[in-house]
């Protein structure tokens, strides 16, 4: 009885398995070598179904003798063949996710590239359209300032002057801020000793920081996401972490990229504000370095500060 039900089981798991290969064969693109696979599946479970009908009828096995040895030859010629050819299955599976991770690369490529030149087109719009009517506003309450005719209206301007003269200044930096000039003009170095000057000038935040690189310019994307990403860490140092010290450290060899940041503030839970939380600014991050192939690993717990490793690939022939 217990055969019986062994071999009824192996039946039914049979018929399954063979279905179940059948049904792959579209998606495998009609892999040779799994086609090969599904018919050594289909004779095995001819085989168990003639094994199991003399447990249920009068039927002989004996009599069909010589059919049990070419079915068995059959399936194991089939799957020894199937299986040297497997290869080309895996190299398949290998091809779809390789496209598929090239071709969300792009897609966050040109995410970034898009939004790259939005923020040019705002700093321009600021810079070009903006700043001139502030500055002529400037001139217009100066001009009203020198000609008022008492003291209280002479106040009344000096007062939308400086006011004036705040907005042009909150203009001008938020231009900057969205294209900052001097990454383009003399590169990544510059214009993070820049931002970071002025953080320091704070006096809220203390930031030390250093740059190793071979050559004088590095790629232009690479440029623009290293600083929108060491911009980030350090905002977010400022603004949540309640920090007094940070550094930043930023290497550039031939193949390689690699930038380390760490800062004494209260630290946080990495995962929570990457689901829970939904932190932007830490997923912004992930998906620029991801964009240039690259890895970060970002270690926080709370009272711990926070501590952040990125590594890009570069490539030589591409730095400028």
């Amino acid at each position: 009885m217990l055969l019986k039900i062994t071999i009824l089981l192996s039946v039914v798991f049979q018929v399954i398995a063979a279905l179940m290969a059948i049904r792959l064969i579209k998606k495998t693109k009609y892999n040779l070598a799994w086609m090969l696979i599904t018919i050594g599946l289909a004779a095995l479970l001819v085989r168990r179904v003639v094994e199991f009908l003399p447990l249920v009828s009068d039927f002989q096995p004996q009599d069909f003798r010589l059919l049990f040895i070419w079915v068995g030859t059959i399936s194991s010629l089939f799957f020894a063949m199937g299986v040297i050819l497997i290869r080309q299955i895996f190299n398949y599976i290998y091809r779809v996710e390789s496209e598929r991770r090239h071709a969300e690369s792009r897609m966050l490529s040109s995410v970034i590239a898009a939004e790259e030149s939005e923020r040019i087109r705002l700093s321009r719009e600021l810079h070009d359209g903006l700043g001139p009517l502030m500055s002529s506003i400037k001139m217009t309450v100066s001009a009203i300032e020198q000609q008022a005719e008492n003291e209280n209206q002479k106040q009344l301007a000096t007062n939308v002057n400086m006011l004036v003269q705040e907005a042009l200044k909150s203009v001008k930096d938020i231009s900057a801020n969205l294209s900052p000039q001097m990454l383009n003009h003399f590169g990544l170095e510059q214009a993070l000793a820049n931002f970071i000057n002025k953080v320091n000038d704070s006096k809220q935040l203390q930031i030390d920081f250093k740059m190793r690189a071979k050559h004088k310019r590095l790629p232009g994307n690479v440029e623009i996401i290293i600083y929108r990403v060491a911009c980030e860490l350090i905002t977010n140092t400022f603004r949540h972490a309640d920090a007094k010290k940070a550094n930043l450290e930023i290497e550039a060899e031939n193949t390689h990229l690699s930038l380390n940041y760490c800062d004494d503030g209260h630290g946080f839970d990495v995962d929570e504000v990457l689901v829970r939380h939904h932190g932007m600014g830490v997923a912004n991050i992930y998906s620029r370095i991801s964009s240039l192939h690259g890895s970060v690993d970002i270690l926080s717990n709370p009272d711990e500060g926070m501590s952040v490793k990125i590594y890009i690939p570069l490539k030589h022939e591409h730095t400028r």
